[in-house]
């Protein structure tokens, strides 16, 4: 990208190169430019390991029936949920998301984070239920917890009686 500081006598090559690199333009008007961070470049630390997910979820508490398909991911529901605690720090916004597939029209999943202090009572939670489609996508919500959490238990389940297979989760800063 051609940004129009390039040769301006008091923007350093380093700070140029960084801006080329990792921005991307989000609006222009006449000799005004505003750069944003890239989306890649956004919410780089990964809090869940990856790697769970092909594995059977293990780390992950189950609650009720989850069943586990090999090669596909986690079938879940409501009441069907995979749990896992994580450290958060507060005034730090998380990018939660769930790569999911529902079969049936209508289904609706939930992204949503349960948080805790330091002692383990609970404060509040973040939820937000979606309708979700039958194909591979992968939905996301920016969360960021409340004064004095500690931790952030992230539920992975439905919104309702109708299944919904979950392949990933991911929840960075």
């Amino acid at each position: 990208m051609k940004l129009p500081l390039e040769g301006v006598p008091h923007v350093s090559l380093p700070m140029t190169a960084f801006l080329r690199e990792f921005t991307e333009k989000e609006w222009e008007y006449g000799s005004y430019i505003l750069l944003r961070l890239r989306p890649e470049f956004e919410f780089s630390s990964e809090l869940l390991d990856p790697k769970e997910f092909s594995s059977g979820w293990p780390g992950w508490q189950r609650n009720g029936q989850v069943a586990i398909e090999p090669g596909r991911g986690a079938r879940v529901t409501l009441s069907d949920t995979l749990v896992r605690a994580v450290a958060v720090d507060e005034g730090v916004t998380y990018r939660y998301s769930l790569e999911a597939y529902c079969e049936v029209p209508g289904t609706v999943l939930r992204l949503q984070i349960n948080w805790h202090d330091a002692s383990g009572r609970f404060i509040t939670t973040s939820l937000e239920p979606r309708p979700c489609e039958p194909q591979w996508r992968t939905y996301v919500r920016e969360m960021q917890p409340p004064a004095g959490a500690t931790t952030g238990v992230v539920i992975v389940g439905g919104h309702g009686p109708q299944p919904v297979l979950v392949r990933s989760v991911s929840l960075r800063h």
